[in-house]
């Protein structure tokens, strides 16, 4: 029998991976990415992870299960590691970057008009649609506002009436 390694290289490791939300998963990136450097993160053998951390934690998993699928441990390095982390890094900031629902909040102006009644977020959706060039989001956005506020008060019809002339404009362009 053997004695058992004592040394810090034969340590078990495991990650927990907080919540917070997109805040969160940003700052488990940078944990991660500094983890890949010192050559740790490839000795983690189990990932514990709630809300914001599970992103990442999900996106770490599908990226280091490809990694242990297309090449033998012998041949994976702490680079690769590193590499991993980069690709996590860049897929994680585009989609942050294609989230409309988050970008929805980010014009302070914007913020100000959804506060009244007469502009709500799916308006505010249905203009970020229109302007990325999604159609057919920008139909259901527009098509959910006529539908939830059809029988609205005459002081809100000029804001539904809006969203059914947008609606009705999309409709009606030939798709590109």
């Amino acid at each position: 029998m053997q004695a058992p390694d004592s040394s810090a290289s034969a340590a078990k490791i495991g990650l927990a991976l907080s919540g917070g939300g997109f805040r969160a998963a940003l700052f488990h990136v940078g944990v991660l990415a500094r983890l890949a450097e010192l050559g740790i993160l490839r000795r983690v053998e189990v990932i514990s992870s709630v809300s914001g951390g599970s992103i990442i934690g999900a996106l770490y998993y599908i990226h280091v299960k490809n990694l242990l699928e297309s090449k033998p441990d012998s041949e994976i390095t702490d680079e690769d590691y590193v590499a991993l982390v980069e690709t996590i890094h860049r897929e994680f900031r585009e989609g942050i970057q294609k989230n409309l629902r988050a970008r929805a909040f980010l014009n302070i102006a914007k913020n100000v008009w959804m506060a009244k009644a007469t502009y709500s977020r799916s308006d505010r959706l249905g203009d970020l649609y229109e302007r990325g060039g999604e159609r057919q989001k920008a139909i259901d956005a527009y098509a959910r506002v006529v539908r939830l506020w059809s029988a609205c008060d005459a002081p809100l019809r000029p804001a539904v009436d809006d969203a059914r002339a947008r609606l009705a404009r999309l409709t009606a362009e030939p798709r590109s």
